[in-house]
């Protein structure tokens, strides 16, 4: 691997945070698509498993881009794994506990 010769600016940390937080903003944006396209995808198996591995992936790489920017002392997007990754019942029902 070829060594790279940088120094870590505050303007590159924000560059880097500006970045992340668009990332993140952009896979919950996919997943919730991801959600409602599997609703329309009535009985075909392979669009809804498609659909359903976009949506893991979105959840990922949102997952992902959030636990950065906690590491740069950010504010998640959306949060930790649990928040990013199951299903909007769990949430729903998590939230009635507390009401």
């Amino acid at each position: 691997m070829a060594e790279m010769n940088f120094t870590v600016t505050e303007s590159r940390i924000e560059q880097v945070k500006a970045a992340l937080g668009e990332i993140s903003s952009l896979a919950h944006a996919a997943k919730h698509i991801a959600i409602e396209s599997s609703m329309e995808a009535g009985g075909n198996q392979m669009l809804a498993a498609l659909i359903d591995a976009n949506q893991t992936m979105a959840e990922k790489i949102g997952f992902l881009s959030d636990l950065c920017l906690g590491k740069l002392g950010e504010i998640a997007h959306v949060g930790k794994a649990e928040e990013w990754m199951l299903p909007p019942i769990y949430h729903e029902a998590a939230e009635s506990e507390t009401a």
